[in-house]
């Protein structure tokens, strides 16, 4: 029978699918009518090595990362593992993004297994390039052949998004995506360093100074005065509340500074966008001119041109493009897709916006479809993804369901490799 939804991707932010219908009392629901997620990952081992791999700190508190998860619900054991513990345990605090990834790999075993006895299932080794449309209002995923892979009622979207390194013009041989550097590829950078060449970072994002930080811990005293230089647009530091931001009184150093942006729903300052943690106190040590083998330097002046340009090392934190399959009608014409920014543009329930506004049964969840708050803030974080937006995406599933008959066997898809499995264990992708 053909399932209620295809979700195209195993990452961090589908995993909270599952626990935002198990917090609703939904989750048997969802078994019934059926969930299938389909990854161009050749299998779980893969997966699970790309999950979180970076060397830094996260810009979220411990709780973040757990607090989609209903402890007396059907996945809470997850939070009596090693990884999970130390989560609960390190609360307020910012943890090492590695604790994260063990942790949100316990949590793909448990929604695998939890796969193992519903309608639905996980697809290996399947890269969906298109999403046809169908006349009779389903939807079906075709592969880079062009093949089939899965037709469903519905689809989830969260194919995640990649480094826009292009937009800088830098030559590919001066170049290096943050995330590379983050989880370890330091080789380029330190002979620059120990070269006593600059190096750039653009963008002043957590990232950004996140990789300034790995890069200073790594080589300290190698590097030289003014050596590393950040490139941004804006600074932005989160406080918890008004009160905190005005306690902090005027900041030195080199504007322009965010304009502060207060969330409704926890009164936090520059909430989503705001440094944190280590990167946060980096960031004031430059700004208070302590640390001075960093500079600060505003895009787009003369100056900045002049620093990229003169550069060993460019380390791209400046964001990512949202990457998404073609949608297409059921005769081949292309759906384009709106975007804002870069991500994918997603409106009420998280669904897809096309050009006449929200296309029915297509969602979108995670960082490259990520909504924004009534101040305008992109909306990133695993605990919104498993939290507001899976359980509005899960309302609105439930809500089609109604109107389709329940799946009554495990989902298949057409010619499937031999990597593709019903119940692996260990499967999720970072992207």
């Amino acid at each position: 029978m053909t399932p209620l939804v295809q979700v195209i991707g195993f990452g961090p932010a589908t995993l909270g699918l599952p626990l935002a219908a198990d917090r609703m009392g939904e989750l048997s629901s969802l078994a019934t009518h059926g969930m299938t997620f389909v990854d161009r990952a050749f299998g779980p081992g893969v997966l699970r090595t790309s999950r979180f791999p970076f060397l830094i700190e996260s810009n979220s508190p411990a709780r973040d990362f757990v607090a989609g998860v209903d402890p007396a619900g059907r996945f809470g054991e997850v939070l009596d593992r090693p990884a999970g513990r130390k989560l609960v345990e390190q609360g307020e605090r910012q943890v090492p993004l590695q604790h994260v990834g063990e942790y949100l790999a316990d949590l793909a075993d448990e929604i695998t297994g939890w796969l193992d006895g519903t309608a639905g299932g996980i697809s290996y080794g399947r890269e969906v390039r298109r999403v046809r449309r169908n006349a009779d209002g389903t939807f079906t995923s075709l592969c880079t052949a062009g093949r089939p892979v899965l037709r469903s009622h519905a689809v989830v979207l969260a194919t995640g998004a990649t480094e826009d390194t292009a937009r800088h013009g830098v030559p590919g041989d001066r170049l290096v995506p943050s995330a590379r550097l983050l989880a370890g590829d330091l080789d380029q950078v330190g002979h620059a360093v120990r070269a006593g060449r600059p190096v750039v970072v653009v963008g002043g994002s957590h990232s950004g100074f996140a990789a300034v930080g790995l890069m200073l811990a790594r080589y300290g005293g190698a590097v030289r005065p003014g050596q590393i230089t950040v490139v941004h647009r804006e600074i932005a530091l989160s406080f918890p509340g008004v009160a905190e931001l005005a306690a902090a009184g005027p900041l030195a150093g080199t504007p322009p500074m965010k304009r502060p942006v207060v969330c409704r729903e926890t009164g936090a300052v520059n909430r989503f966008s705001g440094l944190r943690g280590a990167a946060r106190q980096l960031c004031l040590a430059v700004l208070a001119r302590t640390e001075a083998r960093v500079r600060l330097c505003p895009a787009g002046t003369a100056e900045a041109r002049r620093a990229i340009a003169g550069a060993a090392v460019v380390v791209h934190s400046s964001g990512y493009r949202g990457t998404a399959p073609e949608m297409v009608e059921a005769d081949g014409t292309p759906v384009p897709l709106e975007r804002e920014h870069g991500c994918v543009a997603v409106g009420e329930a998280c669904r897809v916006l096309g050009p006449k506004g929200p296309l029915a049964g297509v969602y979108g969840l995670g960082i490259g479809f990520a909504r924004r708050d009534a101040g305008s803030e992109r909306r990133v974080g695993i605990n919104v993804f498993h939290g507001q937006d899976a359980e509005d995406i899960v309302t609105s599933l439930l809500t089609r369901a109604s109107t389709v008959r329940p799946a009554t066997g495990p989902a298949t898809a057409p010619a499937a490799p031999p990597t593709t499995r019903k119940g692996l264990r260990h499967g999720q992708s970072d992207r």
